[in-house]
């Protein structure tokens, strides 16, 4: 029961932030997107995930995040704008949980992603090396939904 509320909380906050962002978007675009990916079944971190942020100083925004397995380790790319992309670097896992690095103006930002039930992610978001009480210093978190495939696929695809 308390994971299907899980679930139902993260949908609410994805599906509320992204038509928060369609609002917000003055030429109707505004949400992210990256190719879809349908994941591995025994790996269950990896596929295409879409869900909402927030960060210091901003409200809730969509997010697309992919997470693949290749040559023995887990490899990805987030957006969250149409056109803007970040690859992961350093990405780890262990167990259901997955730690990654981005490159961003403000410096390295650091995610840690946990598996709360097979189709939704919660996580966290920080500045490596920002300083104590910093009001500049970017922390946040973060909730994904599995993606459903394209049109005319499967997820098996």
């Amino acid at each position: 029961m308390r994971k299907l509320l899980v679930a139902l909380l993260v949908l609410t906050t994805v599906q509320a932030a992204a038509a928060q962002e369609r609002r917000r978007s003055p030429d109707g675009g505004g949400l992210p997107s990256l190719q879809y990916s349908p994941g591995t079944p025994d790996l269950p971190l990896t596929g295409s995930w879409m869900g909402a942020m927030t960060r210091t100083g901003a409200g809730a925004f969509p997010v697309a995040v992919n997470i693949d397995f290749a040559n023995g380790k887990y490899e990805g790319a987030s957006s969250i704008a149409p056109g803007m992309m970040s690859q992961h670097a350093n990405s780890r896992a262990t167990g259901k949980t997955l730690r990654w690095e981005e490159e961003s103006g403000m410096g390295v930002l650091v995610y840690t992603a946990r598996m709360v039930t097979n189709d939704s992610i919660a996580g966290t978001v920080t500045l490596r090396d920002a300083k104590p009480n910093d009001p500049n210093a970017t922390q946040g978190s973060f909730t994904l939904v599995r993606a459903k495939p394209p049109q005319g696929r499967s997820r098996n695809e």
